[in-house]
């Protein structure tokens, strides 16, 4: 698995290769090689986020309760749940689309197993007196007749899938940057961030709509870039809206990222004026024909489209205010990223600070490699403008996740997964750079020496096994004994 992962992320050219390389063609063997790695990425991500959904009892994943709730309703009653202070589930103020397609394979096979469509689909829990105590960290009890509810593992198994989507378009929207015959160097490690932060796994092996807010995000993303890298094609402005209504109707904080939407339809246009506002217009007749029924049934029946006044009576009330500077301050800055990297359980399980620091070094590494690049001039006009539309996203999220603290308590990294995929692109790109500098993103013409070919290499591939190493300690030395007394 190392050697694989290892050329993947080298894709050492040999003679053959290189000659594809200069003739713009693409090497079978590269080809073969490169796909090898992706494979073996998302192998690993299965397995860890299926370790995660198997040692996590249900429901001790974040709000996983409230979740298959609102899954429950739609399956017992055929309708959306109402939001207030006594709804059926306190995550009703979700947009619906995960909830109504795991309500929708759930339906279909109670139908074709003759069950009951409004009996439940596990018992409710019971709150567990030793949590209260600190005796342990299980918030619920867990009978052994309860501990594998079926429904509650195919949920999971369809978050999962989502999940395996993430992992695939940010490949591919790394692939976008940085286009063959350029070495795989930067897509194979965005892959593997995607796959392996260990976070990420924990929510995609339990219930949760976060992730299709994140596969949303990743398609969103990827064809934004494609929109910026490719000749100019009136008709990607109706899919970048289409996938916009997807997002929105996942979850209402994609709404942030309208503002990079439209940035890269004006970029694109070179600012003809009447060419962007048809581009607009298209992008947004898609969008509303996708998600502007949720919006205005909840004018109708809230008073208002994202039912905010409704919302505020369910949610718990934030004690924060934009000018007291919150996030420039702890607990805020420490929760929100240690939770974007790993905090299991109901945030209260917590790694060792030195995987933090870890995980902060290699940001920063990513950070100098992408400044490198930078500096250096290596990228094209448009991996430039890319670049600059993956930055905005993850800026446009996290003031939003910021003012939304100030309405209520969120102080979750999960929140920036909508983003998620174009937050490892940049990573990739920038430990791309720290490793192979200006030749991560343009084919060599001349193959360097397979000495410092692999000494470069390992680099990535420590990054990769260290990503992997956290996920299995995660699984089996914090989540495991913790919440499975």
């Amino acid at each position: 698995m190392y050697n694989l992962l290892m050329t993947g992320i080298s894709t050492g050219p040999d003679t053959e290769q290189v000659a594809g390389m200069q003739t713009g063609g693409r090497s079978p063997r590269g080809k073969l090689v490169e796909r090898g790695a992706l494979l073996a990425l998302v192998v690993l991500y299965l397995a860890a986020s299926c370790g995660f959904a198997l040692v996590t009892p249900y429901p001790e994943a974040p709000d996983e309760y409230g979740h298959l709730q609102y899954v429950e309703h739609i399956v017992r009653f055929g309708t959306l749940p109402t939001i207030a202070r006594e709804s059926y589930t306190y995550e009703a103020l979700q947009a619906p689309l995960y909830y109504m397609v795991g309500a929708g394979f759930i339906s279909v096979g109670r139908v074709v197993s003759g069950q009951k469509l409004n009996s439940l689909l596990t018992p409710w829990p019971q709150l567990n007196p030793d949590f209260k105590e600190g005796v342990t960290y299980a918030v619920m009890i867990h009978p052994p007749e309860d501990r594998w509810a079926f429904w509650v593992y195919a949920l999971r198994a369809y978050s999962i899938v989502l999940g395996t989507g993430v992992v695939i378009l940010t490949y591919a929207t790394a692939r976008v940057l940085v286009p063959w015959p350029a070495p795989a160097a930067v897509p194979i490690m965005s892959a593997a961030f995607a796959a392996l932060i260990p976070q990420a796994n924990f929510i995609r092996g339990s219930i949760s709509n976060e992730n299709m807010a994140s596969l949303a995000g990743a398609l969103l993303l990827w064809l934004l870039a494609l929109h910026l890298a490719r000749p100019y094609h009136s008709r990607r402005a109706l899919w970048i809206g289409a996938a916009l209504g997807l997002g929105l109707l996942s979850k209402v904080i994609i709404v942030a990222l309208v503002p990079v939407v439209l940035w890269t339809l004006w970029v694109k246009c070179a600012g003809q004026l009447r060419l962007c506002l048809r581009d607009t217009a298209v992008m947004g007749a898609a969008a509303t024909l996708v998600c502007g029924w949720l919006y205005a049934y909840r004018w109708i029946v809230y008073g208002d489209p994202l039912a905010y006044t409704a919302s505020r009576e369910v949610t718990q009330r934030s004690p924060f205010q934009l000018a007291d500077l919150f996030w420039f301050q702890e607990p805020f800055r420490a929760v929100l990223w240690k939770s974007f990297w790993g905090n299991y359980g109901w945030q209260q399980i917590w790694m060792p600070d030195l995987v933090y620091h870890v995980f902060m070094a290699i940001t920063l590494m990513a950070v100098a490699g992408g400044v490198y690049l930078l500096l250096r001039r290596a990228l094209t006009p448009a991996q430039s403008a890319m670049c600059a539309m993956l930055l905005m996203s993850l800026l446009m999220i996290y003031i939003l996740v910021v003012i939304i603290n100030t309405s209520q308590v969120i102080w979750q990294g999960r929140e920036m997964y909508p983003v998620l995929s174009g937050m490892c692109v940049l990573l990739g790109l920038g430990m791309g750079g720290v490793a192979f500098g200006r030749r991560a993103l343009v084919a060599p013409l001349q193959p360097l020496p397979a000495l410092r070919r692999y000494a470069r290499s390992t680099v990535l591939a420590l990054a990769v096994l260290f990503l992997l190493s956290v996920n299995v300690y995660s699984i089996f030395w914090l989540v495991l004994p913790a919440l499975n007394p």
